[in-house]
């Protein structure tokens, strides 16, 4: 079967990407079933401090991904396909000993109406288009790329995201755990 398909990227979002394709389909189908073992032994309790930390307070910028590194280099104006930064930060040196971040529940909108999540719940890029996946270099430092977009007909476009604080876990790399893993069809 072949036909030509239409991509946007979006129903209400007009991006870089959008693209016409022609497109021949083969259908192809296996069923195996697969199956391991493992021994899995107790992992005995972390202590936690007895002196109680305050939380730390949190912060969320865009910026350029020509300045990231300058001081204040969060854009004003921007343009549809444009490089930028999206970054988290948490805490201080101390706080990063005891905690870990996890951005999730991010959400586009207009101002208005119009919404999109770009991070699902689990902490993972919906469209990786729009937002690449997240990178945490510390346990309370994170970004993510992203090309700039937009809803039709709105000049503006508000982020939001929630962060999880956490302990943080007795890892090798000192972050927060997360797995995003997509299906490929």
């Amino acid at each position: 079967m072949a036909g030509v398909m239409v991509v946007a990227h979006h129903s209400t979002l007009l991006t870089y990407r959008d693209r016409a394709y022609r497109v021949e389909c083969y259908y192809r189908e296996d069923n195996n079933i697969v199956q391991t073992e493992m021994r899995v032994n107790s992992h005995p309790p972390a202590s936690l401090a007895s002196d109680p930390i305050a939380l730390p307070s949190c912060q969320y910028k865009v910026e350029t991904a020509s300045n990231s590194s300058s001081e204040d280099s969060s854009p004003a104006i921007v343009t549809i396909g444009d490089s930028v930064v999206h970054v988290w930060t948490c805490g201080d040196p101390i706080h990063a000993k005891i905690y870990c971040m996890q951005v999730h529940s991010c959400v586009a909108d207009d101002g208005g109406e119009e919404k999109f999540t770009v991070v699902d719940a689990e902490g993972c890029s919906t469209d990786s288009e729009l937002l690449s996946a997240i990178t945490y270099p510390t346990s309370l430092r994170a970004y993510a790329r992203s090309r700039v977009f937009k809803f039709a007909d709105k000049s503006d476009i508000n982020f939001a995201c929630q962060i999880r604080l956490m302990m943080l876990p007795n890892t090798a790399n000192g972050t927060c755990p997360v797995s995003c893993f997509k299906l490929a069809i």
